[in-house]
Order: C-alpha cells, then sequence, then structure tokens
C-alpha cells in the first residue's frame, strides 16, 4: 500500500472504479464459463 500514499483523493477513487470494473467484468466471465460448463451435462441421461 505504500504504492498510493502520493495519490490525490480523485486519483483513489478512480482506481477504486477501475478495480470496481475490472472485478464486475471478472465475475461475469464467471458466471458465463459456469453456464457454459454445465448447460451441457443435462444431456448425459440418467444414471442408476
Amino acid at each position: 500500500m505504500e504504492g498510493y500514499k502520493e495519490f490525490s483523493r480523485d486519483q483513489l477513487f478512480q482506481v477504486i472504479q477501475e478495480l470496481k470494473t475490472l472485478n464486475d467484468v471478472l465475475l461475469n466471465e464467471r458466471i458465463q464459463e459456469d453456464t457454459l460448463a454445465f448447460s451441457w451435462s443435462g444431456n448425459l441421461g440418467h444414471w442408476y
């Protein structure tokens, strides 16, 4: 965290917004991957 000491308040808000945006993108990608990974599993039939 030492690198953020020289940042202004506005710069810190910008960094936080960029991190939030990146987090949202990564979460959406994870949800899409999970959806794709499990969408085909319903076609395997029933195992008894």
